[in-house]
Order: C-alpha cells, then structure tokens, then sequence
C-alpha cells in the first residue's frame, strides 16, 4: 500500500507521511502490556526452576537460567529503547524512556545491546550443547 504510493507520488516524502501518532501510541501500549507479561512470566520462569524442578535437571537448571536471564536483559533494553523505524528510510528513533538522552548516547546503547545479543547467542548456543 505504502509503495504503491511511492510509485504514484514523485514528490519528496514529508515527516506528515512517516509520522502516524495513533500507530504509535498503539505501538506503545503493545511494549508496555507485553513489557510486565514478559516480567511476570520471566518470574514464574525463575521460580518454577529454581523451586520445582527435579535433581535429575543438576546444571541444566542453571543453563536455562542464565538463557531467561539474557534474554529478559534484551527485553529489558527494547522497552528502554523502543526503536521506531520510519519505512522507507533507514531511520530509527527511540520512543522510550531513553528517548530524553542525548543522541551521542545513541553508540553507547549500541554498544550495550551487541553485548546483551552476546550473551543471548552464548546462552543458546550452551543449551544446545548443554541439553539432556
């Protein structure tokens, strides 16, 4: 729909074209609802590992905990973050909480999140070699 547009108009694209405030407050609402599921799931997580799992798990217990909790720590920084891309561009600005930041914190996030992805590849890759 977008691109067939694109084909008609010729024109540049303005910021009133790329910018949609009613999808971006529905966007909002999906990373905070789907923000405390996941913090509420990631704590039954924990508890049903930690309390009721078997003997039989022995190290695998802490191979799935060191998975939940990267990938909270990724969750965690999404939500911070919120990326909106503005398509076509290749533009992403921040929506959340750390939108008030200056834009020279932006590397400084980068850097943060190719650590957090790190330790999410780390963690599947020790329980794949890690499982029963």
């Amino acid at each position: 729909m977008f691109l067939d547009f694109l084909r008609v108009y010729n024109g540049p694209i303005t910021w009133d074209m790329l910018s949609h405030p009613k999808l971006l407050t529905v966007y909002h609402y999906f990373h905070y609802i789907t923000f405390i599921l996941t913090t509420y799931l990631s704590l039954l997580a924990c508890y049903i590992i930690l309390k009721k799992s078997s003997k039989a798990m022995g190290f695998y217990k802490y191979v799935l905990l060191n998975s939940l909790f990267w990938n909270y720590f990724l969750d965690t920084l999404y939500f911070l973050y919120i990326p909106v891309n503005l398509f076509p561009y290749f533009v992403i600005y921040s929506a959340g909480v750390l939108n008030f930041l200056s834009p020279n914190t932006f590397m400084g996030v980068f850097y943060c999140l190719g650590f957090v992805l790190l330790g999410v590849v780390q963690s599947m890759s020790m329980a794949l070699f890690y499982r029963v």
